[in-house]
């Protein structure tokens, strides 16, 4: 390559530099290139002499006007500018641009030279890039997983009662370990279900994939004839123990299973360490002390259930811990059992309806109004409401 105005040893000077360094006419046509000038376009410095390499970063550029206007400011003003450079991954490199103005053999020229701020922080944007990148995938996981909680199956009909279901699921995080499912097996069954897998965000999240799969074995298993929810639990439980401890981090989750048999009049429900249920019937509210081993612990455990007969005008609440052990107040985590039963019966003795239970709970009882206030949970809660209407028998 042909050096004008540099000797040989300035040339060799100039494309030792660790930084990009150019020589060029008053319109920005390049005269000189460095090396590392000439890596930034992934070319030889002579293939790009003559090259109007401002336009090259800002497609504003390709206006004469503005270009003019640029170079003007390069001559009069003399600090250092930021110029942005996309490389073939389309990642900003960002550059700080400073010109000198200088005068050879009669002729205006200007040195310009490009230190790459992203040669010591170009991981930083890479790791920003991931970051946005994760973020949005996060969202979209999120979004995909309050579809799946909040819009469950809200009415199924059998031989006597109506069964009406509505559901509240709010994540401490992006995402949650809490699962919330009602499946309309066949004509005559269908089951219901709510649980909370250990930890939380996207650990939690993968594995409550995992958890919709063994509610879809129940679901098979029962339109084989397998009707006991003791046994279909058991079987759960077992697959899910081989499941969990394959992994490093031994995973399990706590349930409630519940089945409907639409031909009849008999509610069952299996715990599986969850906490307890509530029933609200005839102005009273009490639990359902039925437990069992959280699923995946124990490999042969055994189940018990708690069954009920129906009369029409019960509201079942089921919930996660979420709800009653960790308060709103990060400050002040205290046990709230007791109060959320005295909240639910006060809710039905004044008038209250079970489908606006959930929007009662989350408003008075957890105090959350807007979204900022769910954003100070610091345990996700999931609640599934099933209230059950008798149906008029025909004479």
């Amino acid at each position: 390559m042909k050096m004008s105005f540099y000797s040989n040893q300035e040339a060799q000077l100039l494309n030792s530099l660790p930084y990009a360094f150019g020589l060029m006419e008053q319109d920005g046509n390049l005269l000189f290139a460095n090396m590392k000038l000439a890596e930034i376009y992934k070319k030889q410095p002579q293939e790009i002499l003559g090259f109007a390499w401002l336009d090259h970063f800002d497609p504003e550029n390709e206006d004469s006007e503005r270009k003019r206007w640029i170079l003007r400011q390069f001559q009069i003003r003399r600090k250092k500018r930021r110029i942005y450079i996309p490389d073939e991954n389309s990642i900003n490199r960002v550059y700080l641009f400073d010109t000198t103005p200088i005068f050879v053999s009669g002729v205006n020229l200007l040195q310009a030279t490009l230190i790459e701020v992203t040669d010591r922080h170009h991981h930083l944007l890479k790791t920003r890039q991931f970051q946005r990148s994760f973020a949005r995938e996060m969202k979209l996981a999120a979004n995909t997983q309050n579809h799946l909680n909040n819009f469950i199956i809200h009415f199924l009909e059998g031989r006597f009662f109506k069964y009406h279901f509505s559901s509240l699921f709010l994540a401490s995080e992006y995402l949650s370990g809490d699962v919330l499912n009602v499946n309309n097996i066949n004509r005559r069954y269908s089951s219901f279900f709510i649980g909370d897998g250990r930890g939380h965000g996207l650990t939690a999240a993968l594995y409550s994939g995992l958890i919709n799969s063994y509610l879809n074995y129940l679901a098979m298993q029962v339109a084989d004839g397998i009707t006991d929810i003791r046994e279909l639990v058991s079987r759960i439980n077992k697959t899910a123990h081989s499941d969990f401890s394959r992994g490093e981090e031994f995973y399990f989750f706590s349930a409630i299973f519940g089945l409907i048999d639409g031909n009849g009049k008999t509610l069952h429900i299996v715990n599986a360490g969850h906490p307890y249920p509530l029933v609200y019937k005839n102005g009273q509210v009490t639990e359902v002390e039925t437990h069992g081993p959280m699923v995946g612990v124990i490999p042969d455990a055994t189940y018990s259930y708690s069954s009920f007969e129906l009369d029409g005008g019960e509201v079942f609440l089921l919930f996660t811990d979420g709800l009653t052990e960790i308060s709103i107040d990060k400050s002040n985590p205290v046990s709230r059992e007791e109060d959320l039963k005295l909240f639910v019966k006060q809710y039905f003795d004044n008038g209250g309806k079970p489908e606006k239970l959930k929007i009662a709970i989350e408003r008075d009882f957890l105090g959350i109004r807007n979204v900022p206030d769910r954003k100070r949970l610091n345990d996700d809660i999931a609640i599934l409401i099933l209230s059950i209407e008798q149906k008029p028998q025909s004479t």
